[in-house]
């Protein structure tokens, strides 16, 4: 099973603001270091505003800690909120980054759904698919070009731009685009970029969007074989049932925490309110969303999710209303039991 690939996760939630914002990183980083030594692929880093939903406003400074300190690891963004970015400034970071870390970014885009976030930073979150396929363009510009010029609806540069540092990957870093829509897929696919799926999908649900992103594929006139397919997957390992179902409880409070604000809620002093919605997922719905339960049960679901044609998930590993002990030694737990037969290295 070493074909499949697993990275870490990092929303940097924080349910309990009274934790100091450098003891709340320190844990994070002490999560990265155990997934650091027991095989996991990358690190992810989302990129949110503004609020206790994650403590995240630039992935590529947090992924600059990661590579000093871990250097054998991938880096990847889960996901640049494309609008929120001057697209050149940008391209010199990834680039700074891509240098810094010898050539190992993959570089997770997409369009952002929080509004309270494109007010607090004055853009406009109904422009953002324009915005985001015009900045995409300059990335690519800006790491393939000298003295790029660029005239669009939303960025325009008249006089000619060399951006340096280069990436050491050539022509440029890994793209993979957030697909949460048909409109999404296609772009994706035509650009050659690979594909990003969300929480919500089932192993059954990932087949049925793997069908649909092969199609775009040959539509586009792109190999149907050969792409990445990633999804972002709460993970939670234990033999304690007791501690399973308070993930998977915990799991749904960040589902409900997210839904608050993508339906153009404000937090109050950055803290949010996570309340039982219309049409939430029942506990076998969440399940079968998860990887989560013992080591063989979370096995199964990882080799389900492959057989489903993911070539990657990104696990998060945070709940952040249960004790960081418990979720230290669920992921423990996980990379001793499940990660050698990921990887491949159990005798």
């Amino acid at each position: 099973m070493a074909k499949l690939k697993i990275g870490a996760d990092f929303l940097i939630p924080c349910d309990d603001m009274r934790i100091g914002f450098q003891e709340r990183y320190g844990l994070t980083f002490r999560q990265i270091e155990l997934a650091a030594k027991g095989g996991i692929h990358g690190v992810w880093v989302t990129e949110h505003h503004f609020s206790n939903y994650g403590y995240t406003p630039n992935p590529l400074m947090l992924l600059a800690g990661v590579a000093r300190e871990f250097p054998h690891l991938y880096l990847g963004t889960a996901i640049l909120v494309l609008p929120l970015w001057n697209p050149v400034r940008l391209a010199e970071d990834i680039a700074v980054l891509d240098v810094m870390s010898g050539g190992k970014v993959i570089v997770g885009i997409g369009r952002g759904y929080q509004p309270y976030e494109f007010v607090g930073l004055g853009q406009n979150i109904a422009c953002n698919r324009g915005q985001s396929e015009e900045a995409t363009e300059i990335l690519l510009a800006a790491w393939t070009q000298d003295d790029f010029t660029y005239a669009g609806r939303f960025y325009n540069f008249n006089e000619p731009v060399t951006v340096l540092p280069r990436p050491v990957q050539q022509p440029h870093p890994p793209v993979w685009c957030a697909t949460t829509s048909p409109e999404s897929i296609r772009y994706a696919a035509r650009m050659g970029f690979g594909f990003m799926l969300a929480t919500s999908f089932t192993p059954a649900e990932v087949a049925e969007q793997r069908e649909f992103i092969e199609a775009a594929l040959q539509e586009a006139g792109r190999p149907t074989a050969g792409y990445e397919l990633s999804k972002n997957t709460y993970v939670f390992c234990s033999t304690d049932p007791q501690q399973v179902e308070a993930a998977i409880a915990d799991a749904l409070w960040q589902q409900r925490t997210a839904k608050f604000l993508r339906d153009g809620n404000k937090p109050v002093g950055g803290k949010n309110l996570s309340l039982p919605t219309e049409g939430e997922p029942a506990d076998d719905v969440l399940r079968a969303r998860m990887i989560v339960g013992n080591p063989d049960e979370c096995l199964s679901q990882i080799e389900a999710l492959e057989r489903a044609g993911l070539t990657y998930i990104t696990g998060v590993f945070e709940y952040p209303r249960l004790p960081f002990a418990s979720q230290l030694a669920s992921l423990e737990l996980f990379t001793k039991e499940v990660m050698p037969a990921v990887t491949g290295s159990r005798a």
